[in-house]
């Protein structure tokens, strides 16, 4: 698994066994089809949080930004799952502010 930082929404918060926090998170990402580079896409993907980082995401709870440290995990086909399904498993979580695109397009 490789690691990476990514800008995050949480849209959905599910307690669940022993510590762990699962449920939904859009990440926005550039597609680069605008001249500056500024249009956004995003992307819906289920996660699942552990010890800090869940205890950040119960504390900001659902439709709150961060700023997630995690690794995609991407599990092959099942028999009643003919497509590839994709997680994130995060391990640290910073609360953070929503900004703009454009904004943040200039910042990188």
């Amino acid at each position: 698994m490789n690691y990476a930082h990514f800008k995050a929404r949480v849209r959905t918060v599910e307690e669940g066994q022993e510590g762990l926090l699962t449920g939904l998170l859009t990440i926005q990402y550039f597609t680069g089809t605008d001249a500056n580079g500024a249009v956004a896409g995003a992307i819906t993907l289920p996660y699942e949080a552990y010890g800090r980082a869940a205890d950040t995401i119960r504390d900001r709870r659902a439709e709150n930004y961060l700023l997630v440290e995690g690794a995609l995990r991407i599990e092959p086909p099942a028999t009643d799952a003919p497509n590839h399904s994709v997680s994130l498993r995060i391990f640290s979580a910073v609360p953070m502010e929503p900004l703009p695109v454009k904004a943040v397009a200039m910042a990188a």
